[in-house]
């Protein structure tokens, strides 16, 4: 059986002292004091420097001092002194009083620019990393008390506008790095800033390489309407920052309207934005976004799906029902306890099982989940290549899942959609959404592929080479600013052919090979790229080993082989997911 409390207080420190009565937990104090803080805002974070755990945490107006109720041991106490950041370990022993001073840093000024090669502004980001002594900044972040939703973990980004932005910094040494996505070059310089000084900072960046007939989609993004930490402005602006062409607004259970923000920033040249929703079922056995749909303030969720449907396939229908809904995309499929595969037990080794209740009547497969492979990316890839050699074809699509802005920067990943209309205000969204669920794309966190096979098919089509004999052609770019170790062509889920690749010196063009292939029967190929050396710090995802890390990396949709002359891809596999075992989630099913 579970105990709830709810234990309420005038502040922090005297809700903490009542819940470790509760527990009747031994405790001392932790003193701490606040000198010359300058900033309407202060957070204080107590850890234990092992686990990271907190055992405190505040946010509010600057306050002289706290006293705070610990049980014995070593912490590490960070006093975010907004943009100031500053760390002390103490010791909290029986019977004493550990304590420890905080004293706010000397500010200087910056007036930041983010132009192009013909003096035009961008609208890019511009990041501040600390260098040697000097701690990263921390710019003071929206209210979480007053919003209600969780903290940002740290905002050390700047969104200029066309004149430019006025921040202020402690004095010390930085690292500046504009950027504007992986198809701009990045600009970065290094500057010690003295007390009370005040610089003007203009950071140049040009687009390094056209993609005409290609848009980038993020179709995964949240905001406070559901458990994100950003306003809707906020992220309208991220969205554009990372050079990202049109956005789906995805909220759990909640219809976000993301065109006023837009409107209102004067970004819609820039960006196109269309509004759906992660459809979130209550024990989170399954969440998939729906879009288009079109916001209904008269509705539950302003216009989303009910997410009380039952089973997957009743959610399923109930989305195919919603007035010009169009896909229906499964999300992170083996994240976890998130994980739809992962909750109705989809066979890891060749998809030719799940659990009862299990449907595979969803439109398009969200492979890349974020920046890194890893986390479960890896195996629904895995999955959906088992998926393809049963011949269910799901296109895959990259998206960001972003949930903040640094750290979990938007557009990383996205999809690159073969797409010929036009952009922008211009956006012709049923053109676009058609051909995501055709499969004419690739998913990518940096590298933009193109795959040619027979001279003409490229991914989503098919193509008859009666004989099996067809030449493939692969060509990579990227900006200068990462490189591409290897890129593979992997036929019916196994690797054909892989090929090492030297760096060119920073250049766009990473790689372009042309290979004969002699199929002996029906394939789908796809074409894999990916890098070695992390998008630090364009992507602030900070990793401890290789595999946490953000590398380059993409993935193509299939281009179906027609050996046999048939007319159509004949998989390897039967077309069949057997029903294994019980339904995991029998209470979820409604009448």
């Amino acid at each position: 059986s579970a105990r709830y409390i709810l234990i309420a207080g005038e502040t922090p420190e005297a809700v903490t002292a009542s819940i470790y009565r509760e527990l009747k937990a031994e405790t001392a104090t932790a003193r701490l004091f606040f000198e010359s803080v300058r900033s309407e805002r202060m957070e204080v974070i107590i850890r234990d420097p092992v686990s990271s755990s907190t055992f405190f945490r505040a946010f509010g107006p600057p306050r002289p001092g706290l006293d705070v109720p610990l049980p014995p041991g070593v912490y590490e106490v960070t006093a975010h002194l907004f943009p100031a950041v500053a760390r002390q370990f103490l010791s909290v022993t029986p019977g004493s009083v550990g304590e420890c001073v905080f004293k706010d840093a000397p500010r200087a000024a910056l007036h930041l620019k983010l132009r192009d090669g013909t003096g035009a502004p961008v609208p890019g980001k511009i990041t501040a990393v600390g260098l040697g002594p000097t701690p990263t900044p921390y710019f003071a972040p929206d209210d979480p008390v007053e919003s209600g939703r969780g903290w940002e973990r740290f905002k050390n980004h700047v969104f200029p506008a066309k004149d430019g932005a006025e921040v202020e910094l402690p004095a010390g040494t930085y690292l500046l790095t504009a950027s504007c996505g992986p198809e701009h070059t990045i600009a970065q310089r290094t500057v010690a800033l003295l007390e009370g000084e005040r610089r003007e900072v203009v950071l140049v960046i040009d687009r390094a390489f056209a993609t005409p007939g290609l848009v980038s989609l993020d179709p995964h993004l949240h905001t406070r309407f559901s458990d994100g930490s950003n306003t809707v402005a906020d992220r309208v602006r991220s969205i554009a920052a990372e050079g990202v062409d049109v956005a789906v607004a995805t909220d759990h259970n909640f219809v976000t309207d993301y065109r006023p923000a837009l409107a209102e920033l004067g970004l819609e040249d820039e960006l196109a934005v269309l509004a759906g929703t992660e459809v979130t079922a209550p024990e989170n056995y399954i969440h998939f976004n729906v879009y288009p749909l079109e916001p209904a303030p008269a509705e539950d969720g302003n216009g989303a799906i009910s997410a009380l449907g039952g089973s997957p396939e009743a959610l399923f229908q109930a989305a195919l029902a919603k007035p010009g809904s169009f896909l229906r995309q499964v999300n992170h499929p083996r994240a976890g306890s998130l994980g739809y595969f992962n909750n109705y037990e989809l066979d890891k080794e060749t998809a030719g099982s799940a659990a009862t209740g299990f449907s595979a009547d969803f439109d398009v497969m969200e492979a890349m989940n974020g920046p890194v492979f890893d986390r479960g990316n890896d195996q629904a890839i895995a999955d959906w290549l088992h998926l393809l050699n049963r011949g269910f074809f799901f296109p895959i699509v990259g998206s960001s899942d972003t949930h903040a802005i640094d750290g979990e920067e938007p557009g990383y990943s996205r999809t690159y959609v073969r797409y010929a209309g036009g952009e922008g205000r211009a956006l012709d969204a049923e053109a676009l959404l058609a051909a995501v669920r055709a499969g004419r794309s690739f998913v990518s966190n940096g590298p933009v592929v193109a795959l040619k096979v027979g001279g003409r098919a490229e991914p989503g089509d098919t193509l008859t080479a009666r004989g099996g004999k067809v030449a493939v052609e692969v060509e990579v770019r990227g900006a200068p600013w990462f490189d591409v170790d290897e890129v593979a062509l992997i036929i019916n889920g196994e690797p054909g052919l892989v090929f090492p690749v030297a760096h060119a010196g920073g250049a766009v063009l990473k790689f372009r090979q042309r290979v004969e292939l002699n199929l002996a029967r029906d394939a789908y190929i796809v074409c894999e790229a990916s890098g070695r050396r992390p998008l630090y710090p364009v992507l602030q995802v900070h990793a401890r080993t290789a595999t946490d890390a953000a590398l380059p990396y993409a993935l193509t949709n299939p281009v179906f082989v027609d050996v046999d002359g048939n007319g159509r891809y004949d998989a390897p596999l039967p077309r069949e997911i057997r029903t294994v075992g019980e339904n995991p989630y029998p209470e979820t099913r409604l009448p």
